[in-house]
């Protein structure tokens, strides 16, 4: 359903300024610890997007129900 890849060099630099936004709104020890080693952690990062998606295939049909009978529908009292 999805593939992973590495990030491209341009993915990177959007990954770390969405760190960078982060770490100003909240303060964070993890963000800053990634920031102050970006080139160890940014390798650390993987894109995962959708695969293809496959060809259909002939669309499956429910099984046909058999008429009812206005006979058989109509309950006997």
């Amino acid at each position: 359903m999805v593939g992973i890849e590495r990030l491209t060099d341009e993915d990177k630099i959007v990954v770390q300024q969405l760190i960078y936004k982060h770490l100003e709104a909240t303060e964070s020890a993890r963000a800053k610890e990634i920031l102050g080693d970006w080139p160890k952690f940014a390798a650390s990062f993987w894109k995962v997007k959708p695969k293809a998606a496959a060809p259909k295939t002939a669309e499956v049909k429910p099984a046909s129900v058999p008429a009812v009978s206005k006979k058989a529908a109509v309950a006997n009292p």
